[in-house]
This record gives structure tokens, C-alpha cells and sequence, in this order.
């Protein structure tokens, strides 16, 4: 494997971030998905550096006051609920909550609210910064798993069949891996989303980001997550530019739901049969803060693009795109754990790689041992490089 750190959207983020190291073992430990404050530290971490971005990012003194005297005016009278409420205390909580929205304290809560968002400034490259570095923790938390699929098997993905999978269909062995694909001209990140995301129009419009990989996590059960890497290939990854203006790394966040919701519980399970054909697609990444995430059930997706008529040239460019994507790596993460492909395992360290051969080889404990402590002492990310049975079966019988 090659040392080349613009193969790898993992490795070229890293290389190109200074301070990742630090970042990755101060928060290596920390649940993001369970406990959303871990995220919010992360962000608070790396916009500490940043000076543009403190700038309408913490609140005044007397907000903060202000906001203390109004929750404390509303927590007045307010039930205190047991540990396991009874069906009376449900009620008379929803009876009081519906009573505190008819008074003045709520309506001073409501312009609280509606002040804060006025006088804070949102950074949404400092948003995106968070959600890839959050990914990297993750990939880093796994033991650094990379999943490398050649161009040629992509086209021998079947795209037909697939509404039966269920969760456990794509659920690998790792929580959280990273897919390379290489760059796919196919599947392109339209530049006018990205800019119209961070308010910064016709200043991409040089650049062309198509498809090189996805993060891939599966923590929660009955729900995958997906981070879509994408590369110019234009880029030169070695030059130093301003975080605030660092677009060399953009990403897309969906996940692929297979829970339900219960109304009589009021919260979402995980249910064992439920379908791909019936599991929810959520968009949480949208390029118009007006607009709400969104949600589709894989069915009404493809029978949507079946109808172009019905949408603009912006609704159709965006739909592709996530219907695409997620054929994609749906039918990766199905060829992977299929058995059709043979799994020939290296590491993005040269040296790390050759030390790796070598212990495959060695039967000798002792030399296995020596050989795994010199491994252990370089950094790298395992290459998983998925070549088609039948070719290499081929290959190998006309040797």
C-alpha cells in the first residue's frame, strides 16, 4: 500500500489537521451518539482556536441571567413526576405545561428564544469541521478499519434485488469503518448545494467534488449511519488554508432507519423483519437552513425519481443523489459480507504493511511476538482490499 495521502479521505483529513492527534485521544473515549454534550464540547474545542468563530458564538451575561430568572419562574408549581409516573401524574404534567403556555412567563421564554437566535451567528464550516472530526474519533475508536472496493467491482454490484435486506444484512463487523470507493464521477456533490449551504455563492465554481467514500457507523440498533466523503481531484491536499476556508472536505450525513415508532410506548424499537423496502431514509444534511431534514421510505424513493416531471431540476439533482449514494453502499456493505470477495489485508504504512506480511507468514511465537511490538509502535489504518473471488480464483488457476 501507498503512503499517498490523497488516496484516503481518513488519512488526508488527518494529515492536513495539525492538532487531530490531540483531539482524537482527548475525545477517543466519549460516547457521541448517547450523550449529545460530548458533541457539543467537540465543537467548543475546535472553534477555542479559531478567533472568527467566537465572535456572536457565546451568549452576554444579562441573556444568561435573564434566561435563568424566566426557567425559574416556569418551574413554579410544577409537578414532580416519580420514577415510574402513574398514568394521573402523566395527565397532571400535561395539564400544567398547557396552563404555563397561557401566561406571560412563556411568552418572555418564547422572546428569549427568538432573541438568542437573532444575536447568534451560526458557522456552519465550523459545524461541518465538528461532524467530520466526529466521524474520524469514531473510525480512530474502531481500530481504523478501511474497506477498499476497485472500480471494477462497483460496476459488478448487482442494483436490482435489494428491498428484502434487513439490518442485520448490513451490519459489519467493526461499529464504525470507513468504504473507499475511489473517485466516482457518477455521483457528484452539485457545487451550487455546497455554496448555498455556506452562503458563499460562485465562490466553487472552479471545483468539481465527486464520490470517494462513506463512513459507515451501525451503534444504535435498527439504525445505520452514513458520512459520504467527497474529493476534487484538483485539490492539493499539502497546502495550509484557513479552517474557516478549508472546502477541500465536504460530506453528506444520512442515515437508513429500521425502527418504528409505538404510539402507546411513545418511543421508536427496533423491529427484526422490517425491510429495507420499508425502512426510513433521513437526510439530516440539507443545504437550506429553512428547510426541515429529509425522510423517505426507500419504496416511495425510487418510485419519486420513476416521476421527474413532478420536480424541479434541483429537487431531481438532490434526490439522485441520495438514492444513488445509497444503492451504493448498500450494495458494498451486501457484496462485502456476501463471501463473493476475497479480503487481502494491508495497512496505509509501508513499513507497517511489510512488518504485517511478515507475521502472517511466522509460525514462531516468539517471532510473532517481536514482530507484533515492532508493529504496534507504527501508526496506520488496516486496508481491507476486496478483489472478486472468481477473478482472483481465475488468476490463480492460470498461474
Amino acid at each position: 500500500m501507498s503512503d499517498n495521502i490523497n488516496i484516503y479521505f481518513t488519512e488526508r483529513f488527518v494529515k492536513n489537521r495539525p492538532a487531530i492527534q490531540k483531539i482524537i485521544l482527548k475525545f477517543i473515549n466519549l460516547e457521541f451518539h448517547n450523550d449529545i454534550s460530548n458533541y457539543g464540547f467537540l465543537r467548543a474545542w475546535l472553534r477555542d482556536p479559531v478567533e472568527e468563530w467566537k465572535i456572536g458564538a457565546f451568549l452576554s451575561e444579562e441573556l444568561l441571567i435573564e434566561k435563568r430568572e424566566i426557567l425559574s419562574k416556569l418551574k413554579e408549581g410544577s409537578p414532580i413526576l416519580s420514577v415510574t409516573p402513574t398514568e394521573e401524574e402523566i395527565e397532571e404534567e400535561k395539564a400544567h405545561l398547557i396552563k404555563i403556555k397561557q401566561t406571560k412567563t412563556w411568552e418572555d421564554w418564547t422572546n428569549w428564544i427568538e432573541k438568542v437566535k437573532s444575536e447568534t451567528i451560526i458557522y456552519l464550516r465550523l459545524d461541518e469541521e465538528t461532524d467530520i472530526t466526529r466521524s474520524i474519533i469514531e473510525f480512530y475508536t474502531s481500530g481504523r478499519h478501511i474497506f477498499n472496493l476497485f472500480p471494477s467491482i462497483i460496476h459488478l454490484l448487482d442494483h436490482t434485488e435489494i428491498s428484502d435486506i434487513k439490518f442485520a444484512d448490513l451490519k459489519l463487523s467493526y461499529e464504525h469503518v470507513y468504504l473507499h470507493f475511489g473517485p466516482l464521477s457518477a455521483i457528484e456533490y452539485p457545487i451550487e448545494f455546497l455554496e448555498n449551504k455556506h452562503k458563499i455563492n460562485f465562490a466553487l465554481q472552479s471545483k468539481k467534488y465527486i464520490l470517494d467514500g462513506a463512513f459507515i457507523s451501525s451503534i444504535t440498533d435498527g439504525i445505520i449511519d452514513v458520512r459520504l466523503t467527497f474529493i476534487d481531484q484538483k485539490d492539493n491536499f499539502l497546502n495550509k488554508i484557513a479552517i474557516t476556508k478549508d472546502f477541500r472536505f465536504p460530506t453528506i450525513e444520512f442515515s437508513i432507519d429500521f425502527s418504528y415508532y409505538l404510539n402507546n410506548e411513545g418511543k421508536n424499537s427496533f423491529k427484526n423483519n422490517l425491510t429495507l423496502y420499508d425502512a426510513t431514509m433521513c437526510f439530516s444534511d440539507i443545504w437550506d437552513r429553512e428547510e426541515e431534514a429529509l425522510e423517505f421510505k426507500f419504496g416511495d424513493m425510487h418510485d419519486l425519481l420513476m416521476q421527474p416531471e413532478n420536480y424541479s431540476e434541483s429537487e431531481l439533482k438532490q434526490y439522485s443523489l441520495f438514492y444513488n449514494s445509497f444503492m451504493l453502499i448498500v450494495n458494498s456493505i451486501r457484496y462485502i459480507k456476501s463471501g463473493d470477495s476475497k479480503i487481502d489485508i494491508g495497512t496505509t504504512n509501508t513499513l507497517a504493511t511489510e512488518l504485517l506480511l511478515k507475521l502472517k507468514k511466522t509460525k514462531k511465537h516468539q517471532e510473532r511476538t517481536k514482530l507484533a511490538y515492532k508493529l504496534s509502535k507504527y501508526s496506520f489504518s488496516t486496508i481491507h482490499t476486496c478483489i472478486n473471488k472468481q477473478v482472483y480464483d481465475f488468476n490463480l488457476s492460470n498461474r
